[in-house]
């Protein structure tokens, strides 16, 4: 099993971004509690949009994250 990722944070201008986005990917041949082979396909990925004014930061966030077609 092995894990990919990447994850950014810059500005553009006054708005600053931040950005992750990973994936899990393999087999697990011995799974306990489904007590047979399974095959691992997930991702996650999570943005954070943001921008400051003087003393406050406005902050705007999204998070997706996949789920198993076959559970």
């Amino acid at each position: 099993m092995g894990y990919l990722g990447y994850n950014g944070d810059g500005h553009f201008g006054r708005w600053n971004v931040q950005a992750s986005v990973y994936a899990a990917i393999g087999r697990d041949e011995r799974h306990p509690l489904a007590g047979r082979p399974q095959d691992i396909r997930a991702g996650f990925a999570a943005m954070e949009l943001s921008r400051d004014f003087s003393w406050v930061r406005l902050r705007l966030s999204a998070l997706a994250a996949s789920g198993d077609k076959d559970p």
